[in-house]
Formats: structure tokens, sequence, C-alpha cells
């Protein structure tokens, strides 16, 4: 079978593998079976075997690869004691190749297979990577990697399909991507030291997850004049604390999932935002120097979860001067003072399931919470550290289980309570 996923559905429905969690596993007999099978009639000579798991049979082909015929490598065991590891770059045939645990070394390395479909090598201690491992490779993994340079712009690479640098503490700018239009999933997560991603990045039209996560040196995205991310649906940007203005979103009509969280000199976000008509998630939390909220809330909005709690130098949220459509779908609202806004904004929440984030030190409770507020479908609502709250709205509990079924078992005890914070799970549970 030449399609990957048809041959693994294909064993996995002989019972000889299991998936779990998107991976595959084997039981340790079939294991013990397929090693038996690759030692063949060459017991005691690994580089005659095409894969190999033993970190001693590793250093065996390393000492004398002529004539091997290895495809495979995968060792979870530290192999920076292994010497000769040069000896890589004659195994031609590699197709494989899972490393980890490698430790500093000052022996330089040059990949020459071009084989090579998988790499896999946590903590590479190696500053760049050679030209002659990109023709067929589909995937990179260097977390933890001491990578400065990837490839020069001019290195075709047509089958790259994910990579992942996080940790990359030095790696500092990063590559033209027009080499590699075919990549769908980047992380380049707490890599401190990059302060520049190359605009190139727009033009990846397959692109479906990128992640920046704490790439604390990053002031600026952009993603050119021609970009073409249209099929991305992550961007993650936590952690930017130095980002001062976000990318334009006009052509990401396919994000999903936009997190900003902690991006504390962001002051305001793209107004292109408004045009992400499928977007689900919105996170700002921890953005202290947000002025400006994000007008997203319109008639074609898709938004369900909205989070600008700790944002407290907004002036405008959206619905103070503008009303929330009727049409919006937002079922979480996350948010750090109601004094943003005016109590006839709730009336356009009519989905709205979770309420968190009212604070009292931005608002006096020592009266009855306006019942308005509480929304048609709210399933949970969050008065933490309330501690003048003294009384809960004053409706019957009839009245209050056919509109709030949830939050009738805990009326009593919200009566009772003065100085002791609160919230209220929407399984008539309190915290």
């Amino acid at each position: 079978i030449s399609d990957p996923y048809l041959a693994i559905q294909g064993i996995r429905k002989k019972s000889l593998v299991k998936i779990r969690n998107s991976e595959i596993h084997m039981h340790q007999i079939l294991q013990d079976l397929g090693k038996k099978i690759v030692r063949g009639n060459n017991k005691d000579e690994p580089k005659c075997w095409s894969r190999l798991w033993n970190a001693e049979d590793f250093q065996e082909v390393l000492i004398d690869t002529e004539g091997n015929k290895v495809q495979a490598i995968v060792l979870d065991e530290d192999v920076s004691k292994c010497k000769k590891i040069g000896g890589l770059s004659d195994l031609r045939d590699l197709r494989l190749l899972i490393l980890r645990h490698h430790k500093s070394s000052s022996e330089n390395l040059t990949f020459r297979f071009n084989k090579l479909c998988y790499l896999s090598w946590h903590g590479f201690s190696y500053t760049s990577l050679s030209l002659y491992i990109w023709s067929n490779l589909a995937e990179l993994n260097l977390p933890n990697s001491s990578i400065q340079r990837l490839w020069d712009g001019s290195q075709a690479i047509p089958t790259l399909k994910r990579m992942n640098l996080r940790n990359s503490r030095n790696l500092i700018i990063t590559p033209n991507f027009a080499c590699c239009r075919g990549l769908v999933r980047l992380d380049l997560t707490r890599c401190t030291n990059l302060t520049e991603v190359h605009d190139s990045i727009g033009l990846l039209r397959k692109l479906d997850y990128l992640s920046l996560r704490e790439c604390s040196s990053l002031a600026f995205l952009d993603f050119g004049t021609n970009c073409q991310l249209s099929s991305l649906r992550t961007l993650l940007l936590s952690g930017c604390t130095n980002l001062k203005r976000t990318p334009d979103f006009t052509v990401l009509s396919n994000l999903r999932f936009l997190d900003l969280e902690r991006c504390t000199s962001l002051s305001k976000v793209h107004e292109s935002i408004a045009a992400l008509a499928r977007l689900k998630y919105l996170s700002l939390r921890g953005c202290k120097n947000l002025v400006h909220a994000p007008y997203i809330l319109n008639g074609s909005s898709s938004l369900l979860i909205l989070d600008l709690s700790g944002c407290m130098m907004i002036t405008n949220l959206p619905g103070r001067k503008r009303k929330f459509v009727h049409s919006s779908c937002l079922k979480s609202f996350i948010f750090l003072s109601p004094d943003f806004l005016e109590p006839r904004t709730f009336d356009f929440f009519g989905e709205l399931m979770f309420l968190e984030g009212l604070n009292p030190e931005k608002q006096n409770f020592n009266s009855v919470l306006d019942w308005k507020w509480l929304c048609s479908k709210l399933t949970y609502l969050n008065l933490a550290h309330c501690h003048e709250l003294t009384r809960f709205p004053e409706v019957s509990s009839r009245g209050l289980h056919q509109r709030h079924p949830q939050l009738s078992m805990v009326q009593d005890y919200l009566f009772s309570v003065s100085t002791v914070g609160m919230a209220l799970d929407g399984r008539g549970k309190t915290e």
C-alpha cells in the first residue's frame, strides 16, 4: 500500500498496533519479533541490519560504517557517550533518525544522507544543518537545540511539512520560507532570542499551526504584502512580551484560535481582526498596556470565548459605545471589571454560559447584583473575592430554578456569605 495512513489502519484492524492520542503503540512481543526478523542471519553484525535501537549497536556501526545497510535509528539513550558520532555522515541510506539527550560536542557533523525523511534530535548541539538533508525531509524536530542557521535562501525543500524548534535559544532570525511552501506546522515556542521572522512566512498557504509563544525578543510580526495564510487555524503569540504590533489579519480567513496572552508591550490590536469571521477563541489576558480593545463582536462574528482579564488600561470595550449585536454567539466572557461596561451590554449575550472576572476593587458590590446581567443560558458565575457581597438578587426560588436551574442550588448559600470569596461552577458546587 503506497498510502501510509491506509497501511497503518490496515495493521490496526489486524490488532497488530493500537493508536492512542495520535501515537502508534505495539505490544512488546511484536516488537521483539520484529527485532528478530531485522537481525536475520546477521545477529552479530549490526551494520547489516536495516534498523538500530540499541546504543551499543549504534556505536559499533559508527566505528565501522563500510557496507552498512542502516535505514532507521531510534534511540532513547544518551548518545553523547558514543564515540565517532561523525560516522553518521556515512549512513547514506538513512531515512529515519531519532536521537535524544545529546550533550554538547566539539566535533563537527556534516550530514550526507539525502534520503532522510524524518529527523528528531532532542538537544541537537550543532549550530547548523547540512544542505544534503533537505531534499526528502518531511519532518524536522530539534527541540532544545543550539541551532543558529537552518538553510540558505536558495535551498529547495519541497517535502518539508512540520518543523519543531522549541527552546532553540540561539536562533535569532528565521530563514526565507519561500523554499518550503508545503509547511503545515511550525513551532518556535520559547526561542527567546528570536528577533525577526522573515516575512516570507506569509507565503505558506498550507500552514495550519504557528506558535511563537514566549519569543520574548520578538517585537514585530509581518506576514508580508502577499500574505497567503488562508489555511492558518491556530496562531499562538502568548508571552511575546516585547511584541509592539500585531500583523494584518485580513487574509487569515480560517483562523480559529488566537492567543495574545501576556503581550505586555501591546497597546492595540490591528483593526483587521474584525474580519476574522471564523475566530472562536481570543485571549488578551494580561495585556496590561492594551488601551484599545479590538472590535470583534460584530454581526458575522463566531467568537465563543473572549478573555480580557488583566487588561487594566482598556478605555473602549466594544459595547460601551456600540452595542453587541444580537447575532453574537459568545458563550464565555472573562474580563477585568464591569466598569468597562454598561449594564445593558449583557442584554446582547443571549447565549452566554460563562461569566468571570468581577473585580470588587473596581466595582461596588454592596448592593444586589443586577439580575439583568445574568443571561438566559448562564451556567457558570464566578464571584471570587467579592468580600462585600451580602445577598443575591431577590427572586423566587421557583423563578430562579426555571430561569437558572444550575444556580438555584446555591442561592441560600450566597445569602449568608459576607467575607468569603466564592466561585460557582455551574453544577451547584462552591469553591
